[in-house]
């Protein structure tokens, strides 16, 4: 039984989250036309291989400074494909000089406890992870969302957004880069 249903809208113009502003972005370094399908949908596997180049790095780098961020410090969570992805793209944002780590749902609790306590205290800039915070978290210091895959869920992708419209004191927006693959669809 649902008591009560306040969508997000609603919740904007009340207040109850953090505004955001949202910049779909198109991904011109990957052409998802040669990206295997599986019933229908991306195949994971070949999404992640052609998603972790080098150069799409440099391209999430400069959409991240291009777009900027609310406050001080960098507080970003990356919805990566798979686990090689969120690891792929953690290793490289590490060489270009960002702190970072990757944490899936193989990771003990103990690593991603850590993980999420150094993100709090300003320790790491971003966290890479595929599935493990769509629902059932709350980091309210989150500043950017990053979708650095095609989200073919629209529930799914909603669990994401809310990850970043926690509301917390100073916190004025929060910025979503989403890296739109098939975005002429």
């Amino acid at each position: 039984n649902i008591a009560g249903e306040v969508r997000i809208k609603e919740a904007l113009e009340q207040e109850l989250l953090a505004p955001f502003h949202y910049f779909g972005i198109a991904d011109e370094k990957v052409d998802y036309s040669f990206i295997r399908r599986k019933n229908g949908k991306f195949d994971d596997k070949d999404l992640s291989e052609k998603l972790s180049i080098n150069e799409r790095t440099d391209f999430i780098i400069e959409k991240i400074k291009l777009y900027d961020y609310n406050g001080n410090l960098l507080k970003a969570i990356g919805f990566c494909v798979d686990i090689n992805h969120a690891k792929k793209m953690a290793e490289d944002f590490s060489k270009k000089g960002f702190k970072v780590a990757s944490i899936s749902s193989k990771d003990t609790m103990e690593k991603r406890q850590k993980t999420l306590n150094d993100f709090r205290r300003g320790l790491l800039e971003i966290i890479f992870t595929v599935d493990i915070f769509n629902e059932g978290i709350d980091i309210p210091e989150i500043n950017m969302l990053l979708f650095l895959r095609p989200t073919e869920s629209s529930t799914i992708f909603t669990q994401q957004l809310g990850r970043g419209l926690r509301k917390i004191k100073d916190k004025e927006y929060l910025t979503i880069l989403d890296f739109i693959g098939n975005y002429n669809k």
